[in-house]
């Protein structure tokens, strides 16, 4: 049996009233404390755990979307393990989420914005590993009287040389509404395609997505596992065609040691977007980590973040996004 808990806390250095929405802090720009996770890990057989409590999850649309200064974590129950050992299982139930900007764990249908209401969350998934590197997925997520949504995936990486890797990968995610249809009555897809190329520390990435024209992909419990989903914008809105280039670099390879970074750039265009008002838009993300080698600072990470947003349209706004995120790890032990 494991027993475990995680306290977090994101307190006010500045905050001004006019600045809020940040979600850094909760509505009002107050600072929060919260028992985000405490729960109870049973192990049932060699192969099977059985898990309950406040826990933190980390599938697509169910996550913890961790990119404030507190994650998403959910009240919820279930079991995890291999059914033979190249087949990994997970099934649960999810009845109370706390999201990022909050102290309090709410109903699931609640937390997505449904009012009123008290519905839970039911998921199931499975990976099966052909090998170490080739590997096809499923999960589907049913949220009561609201939708359901299918995710599947699939990856396959070769190491050709020392130096050269290559990887492809893609994916597919069916949603609809269910139910009495809480969030209105819709049905819609996305799928991509994802393509890598590794040599001597830099990586090529191509990726493409395209979302169907009934409606918008929705994520309310966590961000969205797209290929396109960037800094600012996930590209899966109706009739959205997108397609994404990125470059990552190890500096290690140079001779930099604990230095890496990697730049990325979407563009997005929706069919008829003089009718729908949604204008095609583009992206580029820069982002830079720094991790000191030396044993002074051991467990010292600076992320440095930037975001470039222009959107092609007559209501549309660009957007300009600066982060710089400071991590330092304090063993206690």
């Amino acid at each position: 049996m494991r027993v475990a808990t995680t306290l977090y806390t994101s307190q006010k250095l500045y905050g001004p009233g006019d600045k809020d929405g940040t979600q850094l802090l909760e509505p009002g720009q107050q600072s929060f404390t919260v028992l985000g996770e405490a729960y109870v890990e049973l192990r049932l057989t060699e192969l099977t755990n059985a898990r309950a409590g406040r826990t933190a999850l980390d599938f697509p649309y169910l996550n913890r979307q961790d990119s404030r200064m507190v994650p998403n974590t959910f009240l919820a129950y279930g079991l995890q393990g291999h059914i033979v050992e190249p087949l990994e299982f997970t099934a649960g139930q999810v009845t109370h989420m706390k999201r990022r900007n909050s102290d309090n764990f709410e109903p699931m249908s609640r937390a997505a914005g449904l009012l009123g209401t008290d519905e839970p969350a039911t998921m199931a998934g499975m990976r099966y590993n052909f090998t170490e590197s080739i590997n096809l997925g499923f999960v589907n997520l049913y949220a009561w009287e609201f939708m359901n949504t299918f995710y599947a995936e699939g990856n396959a990486g070769w190491q050709v040389t020392d130096d050269l890797a290559l990887g492809v990968s893609t994916q597919f995610t069916d949603q609809r509404s269910v139910g009495d249809e809480l969030g209105g009555d819709f049905e819609t897809s996305v799928y991509g395609a994802k393509a890598s190329t590794t040599y001597k520390g830099a990586t090529l990435s191509m990726a493409f997505s395209s979302t169907d024209n009934d409606s918008r992909i929705r994520s309310p419990f966590g961000s969205y596992p797209g290929y396109l989903s960037l800094m600012v914008e996930d590209f899966n809105r109706a009739g959205e065609d997108a397609w994404l280039v990125g470059l990552a670099y190890d500096f290690a390879e140079a001779g930099w040691n604990g230095i890496s970074g990697y730049v990325n750039y979407a563009e997005g265009y929706v069919s008829d977007s003089d009718s729908t008002g949604a204008p095609d838009q583009t992206e580029l993300d820069v982002t830079l980590d720094i991790r000191p080698t030396n044993a002074v600072v051991d467990g010292l990470w600076l992320r440095l973040r930037h975001a470039r947003v222009d959107q092609d349209g007559r209501f549309a706004d660009d957007v300009r996004d600066w982060r710089a995120i400071l991590n330092y790890e304090v063993p206690l032990l």
